[in-house]
């Protein structure tokens, strides 16, 4: 397979760096990759799994060899992208992308148009692969990260020379395995702090609330598994890292924690007031939207095609149907198993990237006894 971009340059190669590396790497193995980062082992453990090519110094003459390449990425935390940004500008030539992959969008899109404004050669597209870890570093990056995940692209020009980067970046990203969407900057950034900085915040306050009344023979510790663990996973992020976004992003964020504690105070005051009806009625309005979710990622750019099978609920029944398919050389994109099966026509769903696949897996299931619908 041919690369739309000979050479990567990649400034940052923690865990969203790391893993943008190897997945270059692995769908292009011939494409140069130089890499720049504070952290001189990065470099060096990247370079002898042979994960990039070159290291480059975090100085005026790496960052003058790095916007020679076709594409640039900045990896860096939030706080260290704007200065990265800056650095590179003065040198990068005419046909070159430089991109970000921070989960805010507007304050470096802004600075980008300031840039933008006084060196002409420099086209910048916004980026944010939606994935990511509880886990930081390099030594955490993982060549399928991205793989099926969206990628929100934010242009930060309306012209001929955007629209055709921003086309060329969303091209090479959906061949990469991941899913790009285009957003407009203040849009992405309100809808981030809705669904990612915001259940961070939560969860964060969840376990606070859980800390503060733990007893001395750790009962709380105990009992916190299943459910409890899950929706607190995210509170083991990173700490810096996460003032930082929350700070980045605070205009937002403030935003919608008010609505979060309007919904907080609806919850209080019907129990307070013993209204069973009003009670159940947040809690109905909640599932039925949850339930709505897709458990695929589904960009308008991205066609993803799905079926539900009735599956009993045994040991090996997941392998089973996954070992029919890959007998049959047909790749699963995506797989769901439903809480339960309400509406669903089976708890088992399986999305797939052609229709074409869908159609045989729907016969290949069927043909070996599984009650298989399409959706």
């Amino acid at each position: 397979m041919t690369s739309s971009f000979s050479s990567v340059s990649i400034i940052g190669l923690g865990l969203i760096g790391g893993s943008m590396a190897r997945m270059i790497k692995r769908c292009f193995e011939s494409t140069r990759i130089f890499a720049m980062d504070a952290d001189s082992m990065n470099l060096s453990n990247a370079q002898l799994e042979g994960i990039i090519d070159f290291s480059l110094p975090m100085t005026s003459s790496g960052f003058q060899t790095a916007a020679k390449s076709n594409l640039v990425l900045i990896a860096t935390p939030i706080d260290s992208a704007t200065s990265a940004l800056k650095s590179i500008a003065p040198y990068v030539t005419k046909g070159t992308i430089v991109s970000d992959m921070c989960s805010t969008k507007t304050a470096i899109i802004n600075f980008a148009n300031d840039l933008q404004n006084k060196y002409e050669d420099l086209c910048f597209i916004g980026g944010h692969p939606m994935a990511g870890s509880e886990k930081s570093g390099y030594h955490a990056s993982s060549s399928h990260l991205f793989e099926n995940a969206a990628y929100l692209l934010c242009p930060s020009k309306d012209d001929g020379l955007h629209s055709n980067a921003i086309s060329k970046l969303g091209l090479y990203i959906q061949t990469l395995g991941a899913c790009p969407m285009i957003v407009n900057p203040d849009d992405h950034d309100k809808s981030i702090a809705v669904i990612s900085h915001l259940p961070h915040i939560v969860a964060s306050s969840l376990v606070n609330v859980a800390s503060n009344n733990e007893d001395r023979e750790h009962t709380l510790s105990t009992l916190a598994a299943g459910g409890f663990k899950d929706i607190t996973r995210i509170a083991s992020g990173n700490p810096k890292l996460w003032r930082t976004i929350t700070m980045d992003n605070k205009t937002f964020i403030l935003n919608i924690l008010e609505e979060y504690k309007h919904s907080l105070d609806a919850f209080c005051k019907a129990i307070e007031a013993n209204d069973h009806t009003s009670l159940e009625m947040l809690f109905s309005n909640a599932k039925s939207f949850r339930d709505s979710l897709s458990s695929a990622i589904t960009p308008p750019s991205v066609s993803v095609y799905n079926l539900s099978v009735d599956v009993k609920d045994r040991q090996g029944i997941i392998a089973e149907v996954a070992g029919i398919l890959d007998q049959a050389k047909i790749n699963i994109r995506n797989l769901y198993i439903a809480s339960n099966r309400e509406m669903s026509g089976g708890c088992l769903q399986l999305s797939f990237s052609t229709i074409d696949l869908r159609d045989r897996a729907i016969k290949v299931l069927s043909f070996a006894g599984y009650n298989v619908s399409s959706q």
